[in-house]
């Protein structure tokens, strides 16, 4: 019996890119060009750049969550899912230990970079290879027999951990980012499971419901802060201005990472078939762009800069474009050149017979093996 793997989807190879450039926009603006998101520095601009680019560097770390937890719902554990991603946080964290401490021995750095998992120096990655270990328990609670019960621990508990804190957000310091993401994952393993369908239309709605209504706080707590009642709310209710980038679990980040994800999930893609290689070579380097502009120079500065440019500082946000463009690419790169050489290392035999081994242990080797990349 032949068994078909499911068309893959180019909606999520194009909301990976997206992500990925507001990712990198995110993590440059913040390191080096604060200022442009500030309309008292840069004026109205200000609002351009933070609305477009940088606003959604937060948010879409929910957003690659969930097109993880769309394929992982329908998957067993495998090792080597686990090891590629700790291998490519360990690869390009040894990296730039090594070359710091060339240049400036400095041993503490170096140290800290041989252990990127427990230092947290990637710390999606960390959150991420936290979802995979657990996802075999999770996908049990997904089973037929169990949803049910499932379905209103979810409901309980979404509501302890997004609804409250988004109008009280003092209570938000009592979950963690692993906490929310295990509950996140269920809530599109249900999703899935119930065949929940949200069209195009339903799902730009949402996505603008909580994109808008996340820098629109941001851009107006400091002139709603002036008012005595306001600023009085806010010290009792703990708001705070990046609030909403900060909690991924409330619901402005929840919602506009959802709506994004069914806006492009859903739908015909065939216009997308034509550009199927390119996408899937960039889609690729997601988690490579991620540690490209999230790894650290000593100087708190990204890593990558301060070796390709010491002491850079942009003169204008044209060069800042430039630079966040010239990472992009370089994660890219470096990423198809790290899956290359991971199958490479995963295709020697004896390789290949540890990791079905320890499957077969934990309990069963995929069936689609393609789907689990996508």
């Amino acid at each position: 019996m032949s068994i078909k793997c499911e068309n893959r989807n180019y909606g999520l190879d194009m909301i990976r890119l997206i992500s990925m450039i507001m990712l990198a926009t995110f993590h440059f603006i913040n390191y080096y060009a604060s200022s442009y998101v500030d309309p008292n520095s840069v004026g109205n601009k200000a609002y351009v750049i933070q609305n477009l680019g940088w606003g959604g560097g937060r948010m879409i770390c929910n957003l690659f969550l969930f097109i993880s937890a769309w394929f992982l719902t329908d998957k067993k554990f495998k090792i080597e899912r686990l090891l590629k991603v700790w291998f490519t946080v360990f690869v390009y964290s040894l990296i730039v230990g090594i070359l710091f401490y060339i240049r400036i021995n400095d041993k503490v750095f170096l140290i800290r970079h041989l252990f990127p998992i427990s230092t947290n120096l990637v710390w999606y990655a960390t959150m991420y290879m936290g979802i995979i270990m657990i996802s075999p328990m999770l996908n049990k609670l997904l089973d037929e027999s169990n949803r049910e019960v499932t379905m209103k621990v979810v409901v309980a508990f979404f509501i302890i951990l997004s609804v409250v804190p988004t109008f009280c957000p003092k209570y938000a310091r009592f979950s963690s980012v692993i906490t929310w993401y295990a509950l996140a994952y269920l809530i599109i393993g249900l999703m899935k499971a119930y065949r929940i369908k949200i069209n195009k239309i339903k799902a730009l709605c949402i996505f603008l419901v909580g994109w808008i209504s996340c820098l629109w706080f941001f851009n107006n707590y400091l002139e709603l802060g002036m008012n005595s009642v306001m600023a009085r709310l806010f010290e009792v209710f703990g708001f705070y201005r990046d609030v909403y980038f900060v909690d991924l679990a409330t619901l402005p980040p929840f919602l506009s990472a959802l709506g994004l994800f069914y806006y492009f999930k859903s739908g015909n893609h065939k216009r997308l078939i034509p550009l199927g290689p390119i996408l899937r070579f960039i889609s690729m380097a997601s988690l490579d762009v991620y540690c490209v502009s999230s790894l650290e120079s000593p100087n708190i500065k990204l890593a990558w800069v301060e070796l390709l440019i010491p002491g850079f500082t942009p003169t204008g946000i044209i060069q800042c474009y430039v630079m966040i463009l010239l990472g992009l690419i370089l994660g890219i790169l470096l990423g198809n050149f790290r899956e290359f050489m991971w199958k490479k290392f995963t295709k020697v035999t004896y390789i290949s017979k540890l990791f079905s081994a320890i499957d077969r242990k934990v309990g069963g080797i995929d069936i689609c093996e393609q789907v689990s990349e996508r």
